[in-house]
């Protein structure tokens, strides 16, 4: 689902995430470690006066990088 504010409009549809995340354990309570995440959705809009798909949907994606520094207690 989807609100967009600029027009109130509400989209629906579907998309995927993957995530990836390496780790290192330095001892039995420290790691460090990196992350990579990736994101898509395809949205669209009922139709309104016989409108076409590509005038009422859109998709959008974003990456994200990390870095994790983490203890264990």
């Amino acid at each position: 689902f989807h609100l967009d504010s600029t027009d109130d409009e509400r989209y629906r549809g579907y998309g995927y995430n993957a995530e990836y995340n390496l780790s290192y354990r330095t001892n039995e309570s420290f790691f460090y470690g990196g992350s990579f995440s990736y994101n898509w959705a395809q949205v669209e809009k009922p139709a309104e006066n016989d409108e076409p798909l590509l005038a009422r949907s859109f998709s959008f994606g974003w990456t994200t990088l990390g870095v994790e520094i983490g203890f264990y207690f």
